[in-house]
């Protein structure tokens, strides 16, 4: 074919390069245009790529090339060897690397200056980067945000049950744009946390209103400095089999990304030595993160995964941490973590709650985690101190502290606050002392009430020589309120070395108030297995039901009833199965309106002598003497509600040695029980100062 002149947009032909050793080809734009590698049209821009899928966009060399993955060895000239300084290559592909792969090839770069600036949509892949040879404190090896535009002051107020939002201006805003909410107000006085969410507008109503998707959780109010932002987050930032070597220097992050969006740092990436967070996800939305997390062996704080500054939605799963502080840390102080989660990690070797939900959260989710403690750690598995956390079905193992503590220290008033602690398993350790498996407390000035709690399904086991254990502690310990409680099902496999369940209302006019525990097999070597205590003064524990339990054991007794101090009222105990222990009931102090039916299973015993005592156990009596009985009632103060069931079948009279039995015709308290009349029966029922007869017959 004859000399050819390319120009640009040019499709080299097939048919051109099987002569190719016979053409000349002039290059276009002087000497060097085709390999010119600088200047706009001129290079692989003067290339075309021939597509042949179906409905595929013609393109320049340049272009395709533009769009492929990016070589950190290939096209950036990194060395891989570990050895080698590569950290001018990986901030050159960064750089470079928006909306791209940046492929490591599974080699391992030497990185010793921090990375910068990572834009929407990069991937990192398959590469270990080493950063051991960075000893600056405060380091952050790998970081990238968004931005937060510049804060429009509210004009109005804005409360929990409306979507307008007031502004001078909505210039800065569109819709479907992601803004910041803040304002002064205080949510919890602890570590000085204040109010600021994430929302998303749903229209730009007029120059001076927008329309949220949904109302804030908490107000946004003038007086408080409340102001809206607009958000442009860093989005889709991946890491896929990407470990990260730390020097082990304290205060070093391995990556943080802020104001991210769908950003993910896969459970196949893996971070060592770094000894103070692995990944830390500032201010994000829907974004997770689950690498494995190996602590250096250094004095630190170590945590695996740090989601703080007011995250919506973002999430740990299915991750790994080994010999940290904590493994998930949710918190901070400017601005509430919602609607959070951490669930179905393995955290190994926890020298303090492996999983830790400060105050600055909301709707904090925490389910099938398997958590195992330090050993004599003394800290909690699972710590939840903002509002309404669920935590299920997790394995706590090792436990010499607390196995899920919910202690609520929000500040802010006017919120709903519940607790949901269902299905986890609680290993407490060999020797442990004075320990608790779940743990519902209000404890401080700082403390939040507990508007509901239930605590169901859990099964505790206990190592031996365990001590002062308690397996269900229920306890408000300063001038707050825990309402609603239900404590329904669980399950001591093991014995409590203290109390089984313990509902406790310590402070001065603390309240406790309708508490359900049904359906539970309780267990206990101590003193107590049910414990009812209002031992603040002025302090109530009102509405109780305890009902459907298979209690065992209580040295002292199998439920106490006690007001101490305080006040316990409204207490209705029966169908329960009891064995082991002392005293049935124990009830002390002011403890009034109490209805106690049960017994314990025993036979009905035959009475043969002239004078008995009746026990505890008993409540089914045959009299079978030859003469008088006369019986010795156990006091029906003792026993309120309590039934009794007598017959004599022999023609011989029976009383009491008291006058303490109200006849069926009469409220006046006499020593008759029955008649000298064979076959004759009554049944006597305890009214809480007298017995009274309910029934008789022959």
């Amino acid at each position: 074919m004859a000399d050819t002149t390319f120009s640009s947009g040019t499709v080299i032909q097939p048919a051109w390069l099987n002569d190719v050793n016979d053409v000349v080809y002039t290059d276009v734009g002087g000497v060097g245009g085709l390999s010119n590698t600088t200047d706009a049209d001129k290079g692989d821009d003067l290339l075309g790529v021939k597509r042949t899928d179906t409905g595929a966009v013609a393109t320049t060399l340049h272009n395709w090339i533009e769009q492929k993955e990016l070589n950190l060895k290939g096209d950036f000239g990194a060395v891989g060897d570990g050895s080698a300084n590569d950290a001018t290559p990986l901030q050159a592909a960064v750089t470079a690397g928006g909306g791209r792969v940046i492929e490591g090839n599974g080699k391992t770069y030497k990185i010793n200056s921090v990375i910068t600036g990572i834009t929407s949509g990069t991937i990192f892949r398959n590469m270990t980067l080493d950063f051991s040879g960075i000893s600056t404190t405060s380091a952050i090896y790998l970081s990238g945000t968004g931005t937060k535009g510049s804060s429009v002051a509210l004009t109005s107020n804005l409360s929990t049950t409306s979507v307008t939002v007031a502004v001078g201006s909505t210039a800065s805003f569109s819709d479907e744009q992601w803004v910041w909410l803040e304002s002064t107000a205080i949510w919890a006085t602890v570590d000085s946390t204040v109010y600021g969410q994430y929302a998303k507008i749903k229209s730009i109503d007029s120059a001076t209103q927008i329309t949220l998707y949904a109302p804030p959780i908490v107000p946004f109010n003038t007086a408080d400095s409340a102001s809206i932002s607009p958000v442009t987050p860093l989005t889709g930032v991946i890491f896929d089999n990407v470990t990260i070597i730390g020097s082990g220097a304290n205060t070093q992050v391995a990556i943080k990304l802020s104001y991210g969006l769908d950003c993910h740092v896969k459970n196949t990436c893996k971070i060592t030595d770094t000894d103070y967070v692995g990944t830390f996800l500032y201010r994000c939305i829907n974004t997770k993160a689950a690498p494995t997390v190996l602590r250096a062996r250094a004095v630190g704080l170590a945590y695996g995964v740090s989601i703080s500054g007011g995250c919506y939605g973002c999430a740990t799963e299915h991750g790994y941490g080994e010999d940290l502080r904590h493994y998930v840390t949710v918190g901070d102080n400017d601005g509430i973590n919602m609607s959070c989660r951490a669930n179905y990690n393995v955290v190994m070797a926890s020298t303090s709650a492996g999983i830790d939900s400060h105050a600055a959260s909301a709707d904090f989710e925490c389910i099938g985690n398997d958590i195992t403690l330090a050993f004599g750690s003394g800290s909690e598995g699972i710590t939840l101190q903002g509002l309404n956390p669920k935590c299920s079905n997790n394995y706590i193992r090792n436990v010499t502290g607390i196995g899920i503590y919910g202690q609520p220290l929000v500040t802010a008033t006017g919120y709903r606050n519940k607790a949901s602690i269902t299905g986890n398993h609680i290993f407490i350790a060999n020797g442990a002392a004075s320990t608790i498996g779940v743990y519902i407390q209000t404890t401080s000035a700082n403390a939040s009430s507990w508007d509901a709690a239930e605590v169901s399904g859990n099964i505790f086991y206990e190592g031996g020589s365990t001590t002062n254990t308690i397996h269900t502690y229920v306890l408000c310990n300063d001038a707050k309120e825990i309402n609603n409680v239900t404590i329904r099902g669980n399950i001591s496999v093991d014995a409590a070395s203290g109390q089984g369940v313990y509902v406790r209302a310590l402070a001065t006019s603390s309240s406790i108030e309708n508490v359900i525990i049904s359906d539970n097999i309780i267990r206990t070597s101590g003193s107590r297995c049910v414990y009812i205590l209002a031992g603040g003064t002025s302090s109530t524990i009102d509405n109780v039901i305890i009902t459907g339990n298979r209690i065992i054991g209580g040295s002292t007794a199998n439920i106490s009833i006690i007001g101490n101090a305080g006040t316990v009222t409204s207490v209705v105990e029966d169908n329960n199965l009891f064995s082991g222990g002392g005293d049935l009931f124990e009830v002390s102090g002011t403890a009034t309106t109490l209805k106690l039916k049960s017994t314990k299973y025993v036979p009905g015993v035959s009475v043969t002598t002239g004078t008995y005592t009746l026990d505890k156990d008993t409540d089914t009596f045959t009299f079978n003497n030859a003469g008088t009985v006369t019986v010795t009632l156990p006091s029906a103060a003792d026993y309120p509600a309590r039934e009794l069931f007598f017959r004599t079948i022999q023609a011989q009279v029976v009383n009491s040695a008291s006058s303490n039995v109200e006849p069926n015709t009469s409220t006046t308290a006499g020593t008759a029980i029955l008649p000298a009349t064979d076959g004759a029966w009554a049944i006597l029922k305890s009214n809480g100062t007298n017995w009274v007869v309910v029934a008789q017959g022959v």
